[in-house]
């Protein structure tokens, strides 16, 4: 971070983002945040993959940005049909919390199948809100508060996950306030 902040294995140097739009903070060739940080990623408990979608560990070290290109380089403008970077995003659920519904954005960058499901904290499944193709492009997905059974569930937190057939899951946390 610049202007000196604290901490072990921080660093005072401009980090060189590069991204835009949705990854603003990929990292440009040459960034002292490549490859610098811990060579330990065992106890970090690191999500298996950045926000961009790629495997969070590339080169052995974690790069000290929000997203590991494999190459140091950052993330593409177009991604291929074999980038995760096809993967789905939950751009935003509003309103949250929620009383009566809530509505929840995906983004889908390209054609996939695609299941959004509804879990509680323990894990089960509470509700399939989506379970098959969608176009490219931002989908509005509706929760109205209720099971697979149109019962309502209590009051508390849930746990949105989009899971697309070419890339890894999205998750998203719902509160509902009955």
């Amino acid at each position: 971070m610049e202007d000196g902040h604290a901490g072990e294995g921080n660093i005072d140097e401009d980090p060189l983002f590069i991204g835009a739009g949705e990854h603003p903070h990929a990292l440009a060739p040459g960034s002292p945040c490549v490859d610098a940080g811990s060579p330990d990623t065992l106890g970090l408990r690191l999500p298996e993959f950045d926000l961009a979608g790629r495997e969070r560990v590339a080169g052995g070290r974690v790069d000290m940005g929000a997203y590991e290109g494999a190459d140091g380089t950052g993330v593409e403008e177009e991604p291929g049909d074999q980038d995760p970077l096809g993967a789905a995003t939950l751009v935003r659920s509003r309103p949250n919390p929620f009383r009566g519904g809530a509505t929840v954005t995906l983004a889908v960058p390209v054609s996939s199948a695609i299941s959004v499901v509804v879990y509680d904290v323990a894990g089960r499944k509470v509700r399939t809100l989506l379970d098959g193709r969608i176009d490219a492009g931002e989908h509005e997905i509706p929760w109205d508060g209720e099971d697979d059974r149109g019962r309502a569930v209590a009051s508390g937190v849930y746990l949105l996950r989009a899971e697309p057939a070419n890339g890894p899951p999205a998750r998203a946390k719902l509160v509902l306030i009955r």
